[in-house]
């Protein structure tokens, strides 16, 4: 049985992460190009700016991940549903990734997503996919809504 403790912040400081503590704000993913085939969008993403961790190696974060993932598929939403510019939020409702092994470039970060449900609900649509980041390294799904404003057909 362990022992009842109570830390200060002074107590948990000497464990945070550099990173997370505020590092991640040095991390500027940008995405160089789309690709978009029917159900599968590719794209090229590189890091404009990053975290240098301690031992000085770049690897790639999830919420970084996120980030690059949730813009495309904002953009992805809006191109086909004959949308110009951003109409509306995405909501992400689910986004699970399973991390294989770290994506250590900063350049040409591939990303793909194959969709694989879609399906136009009151208000919106609903959009279901699967992610794989860097080749392999990072997999996982998906799943977001598009609302749309009244007047404009879900395709």
């Amino acid at each position: 049985m362990t022992e009842k403790k109570i830390l200060s912040y002074d107590d948990i400081r000497v464990f945070e992460s550099e990173y997370l503590a505020g590092g991640f704000k040095n991390d500027d993913i940008r995405i160089d190009a789309i690709e978009i085939d029917g159900d599968s969008l590719k794209a090229s993403c590189s890091m404009i700016s990053h975290y240098i961790p301690p031992d000085g190696a770049f690897h790639l974060s999830v919420p970084i991940a996120f980030m690059a993932v949730a813009q495309l598929v904002i953009a992805w939403s809006h191109i086909e549903n004959g949308l110009t510019k951003k109409e509306s939020e995405v909501w992400l409702t689910r986004f699970d990734l399973r991390c294989a092994k770290p994506v250590t470039s900063t350049t040409g970060i591939s990303i793909r997503i194959a969709r694989t449900a879609k399906r136009a609900m009151n208000g919106g649509v609903f959009y279901l996919g699967n992610i794989d980041i860097g080749d392999g390294s990072f997999k996982g799904k998906a799943s977001f809504f598009l609302p749309l404003i009244a007047g404009v057909a879900a395709l």
